[in-house]
């Protein structure tokens, strides 16, 4: 599931060998599954035993023509997210701190493990062009026999682009093959990811996506 490179590093004195580490490159398969008006589900692709910590480095951005510009940054929660689970990032009426740890309560089957953001975090998704995007990477070291260590650099990276004109949307960064079709949600009508044998399709392309009913926390019905 995972796309991993392994790069082996030296770090030498003048004479002698003073340290010396291995970086592993992963890319990790979280990506946004639905995109409403005040709520953003994102799912881990990646067998239950797989485990994510969301660190800092990792981000959610949130970006529309009318200058909505907002960002979500998950080092300051450290997340751990295992393998075929949603995360729910969810704006509540009349939140006004900083981002939290809550459970949604409005999920398909119950509550979803959640981030809830400010009240205002998503406006005007339902109004203009948007762009929705997950970046960044997070860095772990992990400790072994002196002077060995060892780096994961573990990447984040989706985005999706809806509303019209498409030529309008923003495009920060990121794949997303545009059609011009995908147009924004409303509060019944959400943008779904498309599944595909129990799995959501991740080509980097409009056609992933459909509008249908909100089904928080659950694969596209």
């Amino acid at each position: 599931m995972r796309r991993t490179l392994q790069n082996a590093c030296l770090l030498a004195g003048t004479a002698v060998l003073a340290s010396s580490c291995a970086a592993t490159h992963t890319e990790r398969h979280l990506v946004i599954t639905e995109v409403g008006t005040q709520q953003i589900e994102l799912y881990l692709n990646e067998p239950p035993n797989e485990i994510l910590r969301l660190g800092q480095g990792m981000v959610l951005t949130v970006t529309t023509t009318s200058g909505t510009s907002s960002e979500l940054d998950f080092g300051t929660y450290d997340h751990t997210l295992p393998g075929s689970t949603f995360l729910m990032i969810w704006e509540e009426a009349g939140y006004n701190g900083p981002p939290v740890r809550q459970d949604f309560p409005r999920g398909q089957t119950g509550h979803v493990p959640g981030l809830k953001v400010r009240q205002g975090f998503f406006n005007d998704l339902d109004s203009s062009p948007a762009e929705v995007r997950l970046k960044g990477q997070h860095v772990r070291t992990t400790s072994g026999i002196a002077p060995f260590s060892r780096r994961t650099v573990e990447n984040v990276r989706d985005v999706v682009r809806f509303g019209t004109p498409h030529a309008d949307r923003p495009a920060t960064g990121g794949t997303f093959h545009a059609k011009g079709t995908l147009g924004a949600p409303t509060a019944a009508v959400s943008l779904h990811r498309l599944w595909s044998v129990g799995v959501p399709l991740d080509r980097n392309d409009e056609d992933d996506w459909k509008h249908s009913p909100t089904s928080w926390g659950a694969p596209t019905p």
